[in-house]
């Protein structure tokens, strides 16, 4: 932050001396308008993600709400929560409801921790460890052919266990906006299902049949 404010007094003053050599105010004026828009633009370049750093929220206090566990930490900005370790980075927005919702409230839990017992800091500690094993398993689970092979055949089984139970769950008639969310979700497992399925019956290769994917 103070480069910035380094670089914009530098940048004031490189303008208050162009305008003195130039004997009309309103014209210098405009002209180094005209250069500093057309410079802007020039560099712009397209990303796909950006997100500035002054859109990180702000808790009560006026801090960042930012927290470091060593070898990952928790951001929360105005559009999202960042989940991130050196090289790895993860940006859950919140129409991942369930996710978000859940990194959610293991930020507002931080933000409460010292006021918590001593059984409600190991409970929050396991949540958060249980938590960033899931989150951060693509760093090391292909290490090994093995190791990345038994929890894709595992997570294969979960999910189709998952997906057969909400298929079988019943509509509540009562609350039609439930019920045509409950629908929608359905019909998203019963694609995602019908994928794996293909998967496991006609798409494997030879070392997919030698390791039961």
């Amino acid at each position: 932050m103070k480069n910035r404010e380094e670089l914009e007094k530098k940048m004031s003053e490189k303008i208050a001396k162009l305008k003195a050599l130039c004997n009309d105010a309103h014209y210098s004026d405009k002209l180094i308008n005209d250069i500093l828009s057309l410079k802007a633009q020039l560099d712009i370049e397209p990303t796909y993600i950006h997100i500035p750093t002054k859109s990180v929220m702000k808790d009560e206090a006026g801090n960042d709400i930012e927290y470091n566990f060593g070898h990952f930490n928790l951001i929360k900005t105005k559009t999202c929560i960042i989940v991130g370790m050196n090289g790895y980075k993860i940006l859950v927005f919140p129409w991942i409801y369930t996710l978000y919702c859940h990194l959610d409230a293991l930020i507002t839990f931080k933000s409460q921790y010292e006021g918590f017992s001593e059984q409600e800091k190991s409970n929050y500690d396991a949540l958060l460890n249980a938590t960033m094993v899931i989150l951060l398993n693509p760093t090391t689970c292909f290490s090994e052919d093995d190791y990345w092979i038994q929890q894709a055949t595992y997570l294969t089984k979960m999910q189709n266990e998952l997906y057969t139970r909400l298929l079988e769950t019943p509509l509540q008639e009562e609350d039609v906006v439930a019920n045509e969310q409950f629908r929608q979700e359905v019909e998203m497992m019963e694609d995602l299902k019908s994928e794996i399925n293909k998967k496991d019956d006609g798409g494997k290769s030879e070392s997919d049949e030698s390791t039961g994917l």
